[in-house]
């Protein structure tokens, strides 16, 4: 097996578990896509991924980094949500991917955000409504990071393999 090879077997990994971090909330997500292909162009000497190809998805990285946690944020705030609601859901998200797993990315930062509600005072019923919105709007900025992610690894799967 050859060196350029086995780089694109190590790359292949950190995509699929970067792609996998843009879902669960302990792996870096895109930041892990985007350097994996990073260390393979290096490695490569930037033949089959060009510098321009990297600048490209550096910023679709960057973009993608500041919708998932803008679009959460746009979401919450526009209904009213407070810092102990977002960081609520952070944690909870967290905490709910270790102790359920796939349940526990909705049920964490949901349960999360309403108790940050419930902590700085709102009925019941408001703070799950801000729990809910809250979840969406990151699930939707987590789906376009995943969506920024999967086209990154298609143009460096078609152009390596």
């Amino acid at each position: 097996m050859s060196g350029q090879t086995i780089a694109a077997l190590v790359a292949s990994f950190g995509i699929v578990m970067g792609l996998l971090g843009t879902v669960l909330p302990a792996l870096p997500g895109l930041p892990l896509v985007f350097l994996s292909i990073l260390a393979y162009a290096a490695v490569t000497g930037f033949q089959v991924i060009t510098p321009v190809a990297l600048g490209v998805m550096l910023a679709a990285t960057l973009a993608g980094i500041a919708l998932e946690y803008g679009l959460g944020l746009a979401a919450a705030r526009r209904r009213g949500a407070s810092r102990a609601a977002l960081w609520g859901a952070f944690l909870g998200g967290i905490a709910g991917t270790a102790l359920l797993g796939p349940v526990g990315v909705v049920a964490g930062p949901l349960l999360g955000a309403t108790a940050g509600e419930l902590l700085n005072g709102r009925p019941f019923q408001r703070a799950f409504e801000i729990g809910w919105v809250t979840v969406v709007g990151m699930w939707i900025g987590i789906l376009v990071e995943l969506g920024i992610g999967l086209a990154m690894a298609g143009y460096f799967w078609t152009r390596v393999f």
